[in-house]
């Protein structure tokens, strides 16, 4: 299969004054042409698919003016790649890339560097993308707006409108989401000194939400927050920083909260430091008032560069519709670190004691924005015993997006407790920090004390050329009063590993021992590291993970293996091969999947004229589904 495309454009102009002016023309011609064979098996259906076919784009980049740069500049970026036909199969296997379908960006700055400037812009594109290797998307969004600046030393200030119309489709599944958002932002700083920044900023946001056709969300949303951040000497050892915070929801979820964060920290003779904290945060919604009081404060010292130690103090107060909290906390740490030869030992130690007391009724509760992090090597589970699931709702950060149970993540019951677990492809990435609302039984009036001790130490020899360490965390309770309905979480956790390091690879082993009356687990990792390069000529990047656990109460192994690979030879400086490959595989509960991906490119290039080509492979496993790919392409870029 061949394709041939001969093409010569060059365009520039300096820049002199005039009515308009053109300063630049670059872009490129493309025309690839592409064999693919598919075999699908989704429960009972079987597919088989082939097709050779060509797709054709241009790229076209230019910048203009009007009269001067600084009265009106102007930024046109346009893309063009028709589609030749309509598949459930629309990037290449390594599904590492997007594909721009169409794009128009244009902007515009009016009196740049000025006092007064102007900014507005206009950006429509539909892409093609992969989520994870597993979910093809299609997006469609156009979005405009533009800004008014006042430039300058007294009080600059800014004001910004944005629409966005958002609309994505996954093909395979056929979910369909849309947002209609329309933004304001204005922002004010200020400076009274040479010691202080001070920033006022205040957002609406206006937005519906549509989520797979089943259900509509329309909220409106002002936020306006207060910055200030004050230095009490030239070397900013002193200093204290404030955030004021208003936040008002209207709409489906309607709340409001305010929050007040202040930190003061001192620099103090005889290497102390000191730092204290001041939290204030009110929540209002439907459901319940809460406002909770928190206060922080710690020493700390450094004794030459080896020992530094510290105590602190946190206490937190709460009080919602039906019950009131107080958690004061007092504790230490210690950290030591000495060469020894040509090692260095670490050890460390932190020491703190709660006590905790809770007044109320047994009543359910509304926990709105819990914070955490899902990862697929991690246990998740919500801080709330007794939640309810049907009352679950999982949101991205911003609150707008709402995930849908089992397609975007799976919920597991722990001793009391609800696991989360994210699904492979699904909307919420690997490491993504989500909100969770729920309601919750509060199990009424208790009180205890903790104790919580954690330990590490690590030994490296010949540098950091091998390393031994040890991470140990344990707390039990006393002194309870009333806990009979209450799942506390006594655990001793032990973490033995142990790594080599040789610069361009590194391989390690690590061995997690959890003993919870929660959800006790042992987890065995192994990973490696390799990038070597050679003469320039070679590239060399492999990565590997294997995680292997088992929750013992419910005696289910969980596994994932990770590797990637990637090896490239430069025959010259316009000639390359490039071979990727990547295996990922996820045993476990709610999880079942095999994924591996190959791709041999080459690449070469004479003047302005590029040429690629390649096979592709790619074969997946997911739950009921079965997909097995292979391709081989060609593409010529003309670029000028």
């Amino acid at each position: 299969m061949t394709a041939v495309l001969s093409s010569s454009l060059s365009f520039s102009q300096t820049a002199t004054n005039g009515f308009f002016r053109l300063q630049s023309v670059n872009g490129e011609l493309k025309l690839k042409g592409l064999y693919r064979e598919q075999k699908s098996l989704i429960g009972d259906i079987e597919e088989d698919q082939k097709s050779l076919y060509f797709i054709g784009g241009i790229m076209l980049n230019t910048a203009s003016y009007l009269w001067n740069p600084d009265v009106v500049y102007l930024n046109l970026d346009l893309e063009y790649n028709p589609e030749t036909r309509n598949e459930t199969y629309l990037l290449v296997p390594d599904r590492s890339e997007v594909r721009t379908l169409k794009k128009f960006d244009f902007r515009t700055a009016v009196f740049r560097n000025k006092a007064i400037s102007m900014n507005a812009f206009v950006n429509l594109n539909q892409t093609y993308f992969n989520r994870e290797l597993l979910t093809n998307i299609k997006t469609d969004n156009s979005q405009w707006g533009g800004m008014l600046s006042l430039n300058n030393k007294f009080l600059p200030l800014s004001v910004s409108y944005r629409q966005s119309d958002w609309r994505q489709q996954e093909v395979q599944t056929g979910r369909d989401f849309s947002m209609t958002q329309n933004n304001i932002l204005g922002r004010v700083e200020k400076t009274f000194g040479k010691n202080d920044m001070n920033e006022l900023i205040y957002t609406r946001d206006d937005y519906t939400y549509n989520y797979a056709g089943s259900s509509e969300v329309s909220n409106i949303i002002n936020r306006v927050s207060l910055t200030d951040n004050l230095y009490f000497d030239k070397k900013r050892n002193y200093s204290f920083n404030s955030l004021l915070s208003f936040y008002d929801q209207e709409g489906d979820y309607p709340f409001s909260k305010v929050e007040a964060i202040e930190r003061l920290m001192f620099s103090l003779p005889a290497r102390f430091r000191f730092n204290a904290g001041y939290n204030y945060y009110r929540l209002e919604d439907p459901s319940q008032l809460l406002s909770q009081n928190r206060i922080r404060g710690s020493i700390n010292h450094q004794l030459f560069e080896s020992l530094s130690s510290g105590i602190f103090t946190d206490y937190s107060g709460i009080e919602q519709t039906i019950y009131s909290e107080t958690d004061l906390r007092m504790g230490f740490d210690l950290s030591y670190t000495k060469r020894i030869g040509t090692g260095r030992i670490n050890l460390s130690y932190r020491y703190y004691h709660s006590n905790y007391d809770m007044t109320g009724i047994s009543a359910p509760v509304r926990i709105v924005n819990e914070e955490h992090i899902l990862s697929d090597s991690e246990i998740t589970l919500l801080d709330k015993p007794y939640a309810n699931p049907s009352t679950l709702l999982i949101k991205d950060i911003t609150g707008k997006i709402i995930y849908q149970l089992n397609f975007d993540y799976t919920i597991t019951e722990r001793n009391n407790y609800l696991e989360i677990q994210r699904v492979p492809g699904g909307q919420i990435a690997d490491n993504q920090t989500i909100n969770a609302d729920y309601t919750a039984i509060q199990p009424g009036s208790y009180s205890f004390e903790a104790n919580n001790n954690s330990v590490a130490a690590g030994v490296q020899f010949f540098g950091k050329l091998i390393e031994i360490y040890y991470r140990g965390s344990f707390q039990d309770y006393h002194n309870m009063e009333e806990t009979d309905f209450l799942t506390l979480n006594y655990y001793d956790q032990n973490i033995y590993g142990g790594r080599l390091d040789f610069g361009f690879a590194g391989l390690g082993v690590e061995y997690d021992n959890y003993s919870s009356n929660i959800i006790p687990y042992r987890r065995l990792r192994y990973y490696l590291d390799l990038n070597l390069s050679l003469a320039s000529k070679l590239l060399v990047s492999i990565n590997g993970n294997v995680l292997d656990y088992k929750v013992l109460d419910d005696e289910f192994n969980q596994l994932h293996v990770n590797l990637t690979g990637k090896i490239t030879y430069s025959f010259s400086f316009r000639t390359r091969i490039d071979l990727e490959g990547g295996y990922l595989s996820q045993r476990g509960q709610n999880i079942d999947l095999d994924l591996i991906t190959s791709r041999l490119g080459i690449s070469s290039s004479v003047r302005q004229l590029y040429f690629k080509g390649g096979l592709e492979m790619y074969s997946r496993k997911y739950l009921n589904s079965d997909f097995a790919f292979l391709g081989t392409f060609i593409e010529v870029v003309r670029k000028f």
